[in-house]
């Protein structure tokens, strides 16, 4: 798969065929390069689980072949030692194409009833944070921002979603510096209530972190 291939093409076209890991990723927007970057996924699975090898561009110029095993995915991330993607070669074990769409299907109905996906979105905006040492329980970064009251709150465009306090939603005009300013706004209200920084899962271009 090229890196500018749509990943719900991409999920899609995998469980038509079977190949059951893919269908973890329904739902995420965005492009096959940028899902591998940032390690797409959620609580179904991550979309390094079915990368066999990347095609990565050095910043250098330099056009390299990389098996995945030689790449360090975590959390919302990889290690590409500065390049970009270019493409990848994915893998994932082919079942049953019933069984793999019925688990999509089961993806798709769980993120509908929860997530704004019939608007326009980059997706999630903030990582969950590292639960404190010896903390029972995970962070949520959208309880931490729906329980600061954010839920409608907006800047132009760009508002909070009701449904899922973790998407911002552009109503129709939002710019960059309209969903920035909001990330900002969000990020100093939930530090103001319970002294976590949220981390962004979008990267920034042309801003600062």
């Amino acid at each position: 798969a090229g890196a500018g291939a749509g990943l719900a093409q991409l999920v899609h076209e995998g469980a038509r065929r079977g190949y059951e890991p893919l269908a973890a990723l329904g739902g995420i927007p965005g492009m096959v390069g940028g899902a591998i970057a940032m390690n797409a996924g959620g609580r179904y699975g991550e979309i390094s689980a079915s990368v066999k090898s990347l095609r990565i561009l050095r910043p250098g110029g330099a056009v390299d072949d990389v098996p995945a095993a030689r790449v360090r995915f975590s959390y919302r991330a990889a290690d590409l030692g500065g390049g970009c993607v270019l493409g990848a070669v994915l893998a994932p074990s082919a079942g049953s194409p019933k069984a793999a769409q019925a688990r999509l299907a089961e993806v798709m109905a769980y993120k509908k009833e929860t997530q704004p996906l019939a608007d326009w979105s980059a997706g999630c905006i903030f990582k969950n944070p590292e639960p404190s040492p010896g903390a029972k329980d995970k962070l949520s970064a959208s309880r931490l921002l729906e329980e600061a009251g954010l839920k409608g709150v907006r800047v132009g465009a760009i508002v909070v979603s009701e449904r899922h306090a973790n998407f911002f939603v552009n109503e129709g005009g939002g710019t960059a510096a309209d969903v920035r300013c909001l990330i900002d706004r969000a990020r100093e209200a939930v530090h103001k209530r319970t002294g976590v920084t949220l981390a962004c899962e979008v990267q920034m271009w042309g801003f600062d972190e």
